[in-house]
């Protein structure tokens, strides 16, 4: 029983410790920071669905742009390997270097990488509605687009866990969801543009949406209290953690991620195309390829209830 005791008072100073953020009895500094879980946080989510819309919902209509530049050789030269290498530098480039955009954010705001993110999105958006030349939609609408996706989703990501704990779940599958409802709309609505105006419209419209909204997002962004600020201090970044990478564990969630990102990919870039290549019309194609993003908008809003 008086060991019993010992512990219980162990656990109790120890959290008394924690809530003050101070050194604990074993030396080590800790830093508590308050989880509101709820409050200003539903604005936090409304951001997080606004990133989501405007970054991987925004990429998922690239399905149009790719059936548009097959069906109508749009730039000299180009081939199918042309096309789908651009849309998967898109996805893919600015996510490479993820290692590098958490150690900014470490040293950074939040906001700030948010915004170089928004800002390279903005610039590759409108350069390529300009873009007249292979090895510039190279540039723009693979390369410079998939540093914006990266610098304004990986960021992002962190917001939730800091407002919602027990909610958390449910706040992580309406936010997510965000994509999927980005991905109906620039689906639906950039095809529609495309065929009235062209793709040099449909793209500066895509520019205006995706700009427009992740700055609104961008200004309800708030991270909570001191307490992040002085972990991110105390915080020493490692560029590889050798401990995780020798984990056998985590080699086959790298490989289960990584053939099923393949598969969503292929899927997601290919089912306008290969409508169309049925004899269907193109609109007719972006009904079918928004019907991922409709998938996806259902799936993470029921998983976020179960």
């Amino acid at each position: 029983m008086s060991e019993e005791r010992h512990e219980d008072h162990h656990r109790d100073v120890e959290n008394k410790l924690n809530l003050n953020g101070k050194d604990d009895i074993n030396g080590n500094t800790s830093i508590s920071i308050e989880v509101p879980d709820g409050g200003y946080g539903w604005f936090i989510l409304l951001a997080f669905i606004l990133y989501n819309f405007s970054t991987w919902g925004a990429n998922s209509g690239y399905a149009i742009y790719l059936a548009h530049y097959l069906e109508n050789n749009t730039f000299a030269g180009g081939s199918k390997l042309d096309y789908a290498s651009i849309g998967g530098l898109a996805f893919s480039c600015g996510l490479f270097f993820a290692p590098v955009i958490t150690w900014l954010y470490h040293i950074f705001s939040i906001q700030f990488i948010i915004g170089l993110g928004i800002l390279f999105q903005g610039a590759a958006l409108l350069l390529a509605a300009f873009s007249v030349t292979l090895w510039e939609i190279y540039l723009t609408q693979g390369v410079l687009i998939g540093f914006g996706l990266a610098f304004i989703f990986i960021p992002s990501v962190t917001l939730i866990p800091l407002w919602f704990r027990n909610k958390r779940s449910l706040a992580s599958g309406i936010g997510t969801a965000g994509s999927g409802l980005g991905g109906i709309v620039f689906n639906l609505g950039m095809q529609s543009i495309l065929q009235k105006r062209g793709v040099k419209w449909a793209l500066i419209a895509q520019c205006i949406i995706c700009t427009s909204l992740s700055t609104i997002a961008l200004m309800l962004t708030r991270t909570t209290h001191q307490g992040l600020r002085q972990h991110k201090r105390s915080y020493k970044f490692e560029l590889l953690d050798y401990d995780v990478l020798s984990n056998f564990a985590v080699w086959l969630l790298f490989g289960f991620v990584s053939f099923a990102m393949l598969g969503y990919v292929v899927l997601l870039y290919s089912l306008s195309d290969f409508t169309v290549s049925l004899g269907y019309t193109s609109k007719q194609g972006s009904y079918v390829s928004c019907m991922v993003s409709v998938g996806s908008a259902g799936t993470t809003n029921c998983g976020s209830h179960c």
